[in-house]
Formats: C-alpha cells, structure tokens, sequence
C-alpha cells in the first residue's frame, strides 16, 4: 500500500466498515500487517494512531471471527465474503432450510434474488451464502425518508408473492432481513415461521412480538396480512422508532408515507401493494439514491 501513515489514520477514523480500509479483501491478511506496521503507536507519532489502530484491529477481528447477532433462531455469524452461519436448535434451523427449499422449487427467476444463492448444513450450523454484500436490517443505521421508500416496496412485493402462492412468512422483521446496498435488493434469510396462509401458526418472532396484529395471538391463524404488517412495522423500526409503532416520527416521516404505514391494511394483499405504490409515484421523485453501509 503506497498510502501515507497520516493518510491510513484519516481513512480508518473515518471509515464506517473495513470495506472502507481494504479495497481488496481477498488480501486483507496481508494489508493489514502492512497498515499495522505504518500507523502502530510503537512506531508512529502521528496524532490518532493509537485511535486508528484501535479501530483497525477491531476490524481484523470481525473479519477473521465475523460479526454475531443475537436472533431468535440463535446466534447468526456473519462473514466478509458474504456467507453467514446460523447456530440454535437444530429442528428450527431445518425448517427454516425445507422453507427455503419449498420456495426455491416454484423456480421464479424474478422472486429468486429476493433468497439466499445456497442454505445448507454444515457441522451443525445452517451455511447461508449470499450473491451479494448485504447488511441485516438490525445493523443499519436509522434510515432516511428515501431509503425507507424502497425498502418497505421491496418487503411488499416479497411477501405479497409469497402470499400469491399460498404462503404467510410471519417473520419478516430487521433480524431476517438483509439489504443489498448497491443494487437496492433484500434478501431474506429466514424461513421457520412459514406456514401455509390460513393454517394453523407453528410459531412467531418473540423479539418482535409487537409488530404482529393483535388478533393473531388469540385466533393464531396465518393470515396474508401478517406479512403486510411486519413490513410495516420494519420500516417503521429504521426510521427510528424501535417500538415499531411510529407515533414518535410524525415529524421526520412524510405524512402520506406515514399514513400508509401506520393504517392496518386487511384488504387483499395486491390492493395493499397496489395502494403503496401509487402513494409512492404521486409523492415521491422517481430517482436512485445510493444507500453507504
């Protein structure tokens, strides 16, 4: 690496990510003892070095260890070149694999990016690898009005598929979602809620127990409107407002936007989307906004 040590100090304060240090992470290993040896305290003087080197070596950390999240399914790990292991009980995990496999079988090329490329088991972990870079909802930042925009279009017509097929997901919430930040995509990662639509509920996110319908937990019922309301409450939840209510955002959020999301939607789930979409076009500028993760 030709960079100064004063310029590595600049860039590892303010990155976000290693992404934003290594520009090619299949030689990360090697960059790092090079940016190690520039900007360590023990050999540089430069104001920040002890910061940047801090930072730096928490990064090398993650890349060799992954980045774990607490879920319900259990612990999921993920790693640098877009693979993520998931380890918890291992019926949950299969169910959510046969999920996956169901899906794959109604061979739709265009509903095919919203999965995961492989699921499989390995050592007792369920291996999930991605096509993608992409970040769960649970570690993005809170999001802006135009991000939120497309995200919750792209939960709408992910789960607005599953239901035309027959499927209720009853877990979409920021711990099964991955975003793809470069081509704006989701992929969802978790499938053990899943269950046929108006079959009897198996189970249901209790992290997020708050962004299901009231009546679900009394007639326990997979309705299509489950999904259309967890989408919601997701989005609600990147704004901000983690209670996924959206009572605290009434003056971040565009109303019109806002009163889609906060109105319970029990109509058919394509007039659900159809509703969104127009509200999008008569509101908001047609227009690509990169999303930096």
């Amino acid at each position: 690496m030709n960079d100064s040590a004063n310029e590595l100090i600049t860039k590892i304060i303010d990155s976000k990510s290693y992404r934003d240090v290594f520009s090619d992470l299949s030689d990360w290993k090697k960059s790092s003892k090079t940016i190690l040896f520039s900007i360590h305290p023990d050999r540089c003087n430069l104001p920040f070095a002890s910061q940047a080197t801090e930072k730096l070596l928490s990064y090398i950390s993650e890349l060799e260890n992954g980045k774990k999240i607490d879920d319900d399914c259990g612990i999921i790990t993920i790693y640098y070149d877009n693979k993520i292991t998931i380890e918890g009980d291992c019926k949950v995990l299969q169910r959510s694999l046969d999920g996956y496999n169901l899906l794959l079988s109604f061979k739709n090329d265009h509903f095919s990016k919203y999965l995961p490329k492989k699921m499989y088991f390995e050592n007792d972990k369920l291996c999930i690898i991605l096509n993608d870079y992409s970040v769960p909802l649970s570690l993005c930042p809170d999001l802006p009005q135009e991000h939120l925009n497309w995200i919750l279009n792209r939960m709408l017509e992910f789960t607005t598929w599953l239901n035309s097929i027959g499927i209720s997901h009853n877990g979409i919430n920021p711990g099964s979602i991955f975003v793809v930040p470069e081509t704006h995509g989701i992929i969802c990662i978790s499938f053990y809620h899943m269950t046929d639509v108006n079959n009897r509920l198996r189970t249901l996110s209790g992290r997020f127990s708050n962004f299901y319908p009231d009546d679900i937990f009394t007639e326990k019922i997979a309705k299509d409107y489950i999904d259309i309301e967890c989408s919601k409450r997701t989005a609600i939840w990147l704004s901000g407002d983690k209670s996924g209510i959206g009572t605290t955002m009434k003056n971040k959020l565009h109303k019109e936007w806002l009163n889609y999301v906060l109105r319970f939607h029990d109509c058919h789930r394509f007039d659900s989307y159809a509703e969104y979409k127009t509200m999008l076009a008569n509101n908001f500028e047609k227009k690509f906004y990169p999303l930096y993760l």
